[in-house]
C-alpha cells in the first residue's frame, strides 16, 4: 500500500510503501491510471529513498495529494490515498499482482481512475 504524504503541487512527492495482506481487509483506495511513456522519469521519495516513476504516475500523484496544512490534511502523517502498487519492472510480481486485480479493486474503499 502506497501512503501519499500531503504536499504542494510542484514539490517533490513523498510517500511510504508497506506490504499488506488483503485477507486482513486493509482500508485503502485503489488507483487506476494510464501508464503512458516511461521517459522522462519523475523522482519521488518513497520511504525516504529516491525512486523513479513514470511521468503519468508522477503527474497523477501531484494532482491527487492534499496540500500541506489544508482543511483535510492536518500534518505530514496524513495521507491522501492508500493505493495498491505493482512494481512494473518485476515481471514475477506484476504477473502475481495482475491476477489479483479483481480482488484488489473489489476490496478497495474507493477506486480512483485518473485519465490524465
Amino acid at each position: 500500500i502506497l501512503m501519499i504524504l500531503p504536499g504542494e503541487i510542484g514539490y517533490i512527492i513523498e510517500c511510504t510503501l508497506e506490504v499488506v495482506n488483503l485477507d486482513e481487509k486493509p482500508d485503502y483506495e485503489a488507483l487506476s491510471y494510464c501508464w503512458g511513456p516511461t521517459s522522462p522519469p519523475v523522482t519521488v521519495l518513497c520511504n525516504n529513498q529516491p525512486t523513479r516513476v513514470t511521468p503519468d504516475l508522477g503527474a497523477t500523484l501531484q494532482r491527487l495529494r492534499y496540500p500541506k496544512g489544508g482543511i483535510i490534511s492536518k500534518g505530514p502523517e496524513t495521507t491522501l490515498d492508500r493505493c495498491s502498487c505493482i512494481n512494473q519492472q518485476d515481471l514475477e510480481e506484476r504477473s502475481k499482482q495482475v491476477s489479483l486485480m479483481k480482488d484488489i479493486y473489489d476490496s478497495a474503499k474507493n477506486v480512483v481512475i485518473w485519465l490524465g
